[in-house]
């Protein structure tokens, strides 16, 4: 989730507990400057919580296990971030330089992914860490690549700008918002092949699967509104009132929590 003051809320997913931060406590413990938006993700690690932080403002990744904060200097304004499954890696979104970075959590050191589209914004990885999706805002295309290897296998150019990404809980499908479109589009991840679209009244930003995969939340930019969509049917199940102009959600591993920013 993302936050530009206030409190800041992550999860320690080993047992879906929540955290409640202050960002001006964690940007003073992690030793940031020109902090401008920040992005947290808490998954286990063990029995000791990783917390990783992209300072857009800073252009560094800090990475936090326990009491120890290690800065990756990535240059420009890393944005999105997403941690791979085991929590040994963190890929980085970064669209004013059109770029996207996997860092080692172990090493700290960071590699550039060789992306062929313009200003990547969303990314996800399947829950297995196979593979990772990217969604550039910039030219409307869409990457899917071997995780592990950091190799691509299959691009898509999208009817529509793709702003975040979602991939389903069994690694078939990815769902892909667009902010100015109005719409939500679901691509085939075997086939890399766009399989649906559904209309919606706004501008989608985020959205997050339920762990079964049978709905998936949406929050609308610019509104107060949450939407729930029934996956099978593709049809909006669902209305959830927010806080003005909700960015981000997400759902706890056991489905029972949804936190939105």
């Amino acid at each position: 989730m993302h936050v530009e003051g206030g409190m800041v809320q992550g999860w320690v997913a080993s047992g879906v507990v929540p955290v409640v931060m202050d960002p001006r406590k964690i940007a003073a413990r992690l030793i940031l400057t020109a902090l401008v938006l920040l992005s947290l993700r808490v998954p286990a690690r063990g029995q000791e919580p990783l917390l990783a932080v992209s300072a857009e403002g800073a252009g560094v990744l800090t990475l936090l296990v326990g009491d120890a904060p290690a800065a990756v200097d990535l240059q420009g304004r890393p944005h999105n971030l997403t941690l791979s499954p085991g929590g040994t890696r963190v890929w980085v979104t970064d669209a004013s330089a059109s770029k996207v970075w996997v860092v080692e959590v172990g090493s700290r050191t960071a590699t550039a992914v060789p992306i062929q589209g313009k200003r990547p914004h969303g990314l996800a990885l399947s829950a297995d860490g196979s593979r990772a999706v990217v969604a550039h805002e910039g030219d409307a295309l869409l990457e899917v690549f071997d995780a592990e290897r950091l190799t691509p296998v299959g691009r898509l150019k999208l009817p529509a700008g793709p702003h975040n990404v979602a991939v389903s809980p069994d690694g078939r499908t990815a769902w892909l918002t667009t902010l100015a479109a109005g719409r939500l589009l679901v691509v085939d991840l075997a086939a890399v092949k766009l399989v649906g679209e559904v209309e919606i009244q706004g501008s989608p930003h985020d959205l997050a699967f339920t762990p079964d995969g049978r709905a998936i939340w949406v929050t609308l930019w610019g509104s107060s509104q949450v939407l729930v969509v029934d996956v099978p049917t593709r049809k909006i199940v669902g209305r959830v009132t927010a806080g003005s102009s909700p960015h981000h959600v997400a759902i706890t591993p056991d489905g029972s929590r949804r936190r939105h920013s």
